[in-house]
């Protein structure tokens, strides 16, 4: 039996672009990248880096300019994004607007310059881009309001490999060293090592084993090398999952496999969404015998829902929920995998060129409907670091946050409880008060579990003024923290 990954020929399972792709086919790649870089920009612009953790990161790194190295199952994933803002400060940059922003070039890279290296790794192939794509869009999309996650980072370095393996017959220098580049990071980027990494660690065993029956004994070697370094990620991160550094992590994982909604009832639309186009693609690619007129009718009902979801943060600003796309980083360790496994499939079984503008029209679709709710749902967040602006400027000393604006559910046709993550409201106070004069500290009184500082000791603070910050709310007579 053949291998359902072997070649048929130099170009590999599939005739060479110019006999099945179109022009179309590679525009519509380029232009699906382009989305995914255009929607990363409006994410820097508007600082939406700073929900969740990332408040916290940038204020860590700024008091301690050098890459975290405080979980060691991540400590390359943080060398990987931290690098921009660290090196940043180490160059005197002071203003605190353009560290955050070095921060969120850190973070959303990764995933762009993946991107970019997927389209030179299936530039003679094009159609494979496809899984990358739908991926970005039904993976990364629906948890890139917390891209602080270093999951993330895990997915971008994903798929460059996936297709170097899959794609590529002989390797050239250029190929091993871009296999290298990504490489090298998965070793210690997170948990879902233990997903991804079988994929990977099969890929370079496989191809280990084809260089075996060519007589290739360097190159067997090589990929042997790789398959034993993924299968050291898949350890540790197995290892750091049964013993994690904060057990809150695994419980957080486990709740995030139902990432289409909260224990409030709250839907994460996009998501949903995100589901249904990966089924429909996988039956425009894998069924042809699907009936004409049911094909248009799905099509034409995805549309609809696509136009419905990318309007609905403006139609229903509350549905802006962000815990949901911190729950749903959990689709970066279940799907990438199932994604990889149908790009395989389509080595097996490859489709004609009908079908594949079909799928890409999918994904096309579903990334235009991403990048519209991003878009207002970024401009939903600018309005609430705005009125966290307001609130820290306007008051003095220790402020509850439910005594402030905060705490309602909607401010002048803004959502606000549902972007609120209390734990990092005093590190928020500090790097968003104006001219850096922290003139209050908003928090939560009845915060519990682990807190970074108690605002109400001054030992605690960082010390912050080389950039400027002064902590004046010290002087303020204000009740303290419990």
């Amino acid at each position: 039996m053949r291998n359902p990954l072997e070649w048929d020929s130099v170009d590999g399972g599939m005739p060479t672009d110019h006999h099945l792709m179109s022009r179309t086919i590679r525009l519509a790649s380029w232009t699906l990248v382009a989305v995914f870089i255009c929607q990363s920009a409006i994410m820097i612009a508007r600082e939406t880096h700073l929900y969740g953790d990332g408040v916290h990161y940038l204020y860590a790194l700024m008091a301690r300019p050098r890459p975290m190295g405080w979980d060691f199952s991540r400590r390359f994933a943080h060398l990987v994004t931290q690098i921009p803002v660290v090196t940043g400060i180490h160059a005197g940059i002071t203003d605190v607007s353009a560290l955050s922003r070095l921060l969120g070039i850190g973070l959303y890279l990764p995933h762009t310059a993946g991107l970019m290296a997927c389209l030179w790794i299936a530039r003679e192939r094009i159609s494979f881009m496809i899984w990358p794509l739908l991926s970005a869009a039904a993976v990364t999309s629906n948890a890139d309001f917390f891209i602080v996650s270093e999951s993330h980072q895990l997915v971008a370095f994903f798929w460059p490999l996936v297709l170097l393996f899959t794609l590529r017959q002989k390797w050239t220098r250029g190929d091993y060293l871009l296999a290298y580049l990504f490489a090298v990071p998965t070793l210690l980027s997170y948990e879902s090592m233990i997903t991804l990494g079988p994929v990977l660690a099969g890929l370079a065993a496989w191809r280990a084993w084809r260089a075996g029956r060519e007589a290739d004994v360097v190159e067997q070697h090589r990929f042997v090398a790789f398959a034993v370094y993924f299968v050291a990620g898949i350890a540790i991160a197995f290892w750091w999952s049964i013993n994690p550094r904060n057990p809150a992590n695994f419980e957080g994982f486990v709740s995030g496999l139902s990432f289409y909604r909260d224990a409030d009832g709250n839907w994460h639309l996009p998501a949903v969404l995100s589901v249904a186009g990966i089924l429909l693609v996988a039956a425009m690619l894998f069924f042809p015998g699907l009936e004409v007129r049911l094909r248009r009718v799905l099509l034409a009902a995805f549309a609809i829902a696509c136009a419905v979801v990318a309007l609905w943060p403006f139609i229903r600003p509350d549905s802006v929920v962000l815990m949901l796309h911190l729950r749903a980083r959990t689709l970066n360790a279940l799907l990438p995998p199932v994604l990889a496994l149908l790009l395989m499939l389509m080595i097996r079984r490859p489709p004609d060129s009908t079908r594949l503008l079909r799928a890409f029209a999918v994904v096309g679709m579903l990334a235009a409907s991403q990048i519209v709710w991003h878009s207002i749902a970024a401009r939903h967040w600018a309005q609430y670091l705005e009125l966290f602006r307001s609130e820290v400027a306007s008051s003095e000393g220790l402020l509850p946050y439910h005594d402030t604006q905060l705490s309602l559910r909607m401010v002048n046709g803004g959502p606000v409880a549902g972007v609120n993550l209390t734990w990092v409201m005093p590190q928020m106070s500090i790097l968003l008060s104006p001219a850096g004069r922290v003139k209050s500290i908003i928090y939560n009184p009845d915060q519990r579990g682990w807190t970074p500082f108690d605002p109400a000791r001054p030992e605690q603070l960082a010390d912050l003024s080389r950039y400027g910050i002064t902590y004046e709310y010290l002087s303020s007579p204000s009740p303290s923290p419990q």
